[in-house]
């Protein structure tokens, strides 16, 4: 998407999601947005498509664009969560990402104590090496680099499914990669799951990803989350 298409959906996003338009609401006609956002008409109807393919618009010929309901909205398509994330409700959509991942990776780590090869248990070792190199004065990449652990952790289960489906939350997880990477606890938590998984114990595995993941929740609500408010 060019930068001002992209520029001004964000703006559209950002008014949507603070609720300045509420759901059901009628947005400016393409017209009425172009001149409101200074652009040529074309751009505008870009807006507009991107919004409707991202579950947020409902646009019908003769009655315009409206807002769709919340739980219609592709929360982790990138641009859409980046806008919650900015958004006044930032903490309950983090909240609701950490609360995802439970649900998936809980389960997942049981799954991959028992499924685990020795090729996987070797590649989350160097994964936990190259982490433990990182600088505490690198909080992005010590961030990415946990994302990276969890994402590898789930392709141990042996269901693509399930891991297909982490990765999308996990490109969500990614938007806060700073404040993920400040945890300074976070490296010996996945150190004791790796433990876990290494002697094959699903239940001591579910439940130190359970611990891990009601400590980084608790963390990420103390942290500024965002990835960057206009």
């Amino acid at each position: 998407m060019p930068r001002l298409h992209r520029e001004k959906l964000e703006t559209l996003l950002d008014r949507i999601v603070a609720g300045e338009f509420g759901e059901g609401e009628r947005l400016p006609t393409e017209l009425e947005l172009a001149v409101e956002l200074n652009v040529s008409r074309g751009v505008a109807r870009e807006v507009f498509r991107a919004l409707e393919e991202r579950g947020l618009l409902i646009v019908r010929h003769g009655s315009g664009a409206r807002v769709s309901p919340a739980e219609a909205w592709d929360v982790l398509d990138p641009v859409v969560l980046s806008a919650l994330l900015r958004g006044p409700d930032d903490r309950a959509v983090v909240a609701e990402l950490v609360e995802c991942r439970a649900l998936v990776e809980i389960e997942g780590a049981r799954l991959a104590a028992g499924r685990a090869t020795a090729e996987d248990l070797a590649v989350l070792e160097e994964l936990l090496r190259q982490w433990g190199d990182l600088p505490a004065r690198a909080p992005d990449e010590r961030g990415y680099a946990e994302i990276r652990f969890h994402r590898r952790l789930m392709r141990a289960t042996g269901n693509r499914s399930a891991s297909a489906m982490l990765d999308r939350v996990l490109d969500g997880m990614s938007l806060v990669a700073t404040a993920i990477g400040r945890r300074r606890a976070s490296l010996d938590e996945h150190r004791q799951l790796l433990s876990a998984l290494t002697a094959g114990d699903g239940t001591a595995a579910a439940d130190a990803m359970r611990e891990h993941l009601a400590a980084l929740e608790e963390d990420l609500q103390r942290s500024r989350l965002t990835p960057g408010r206009r």
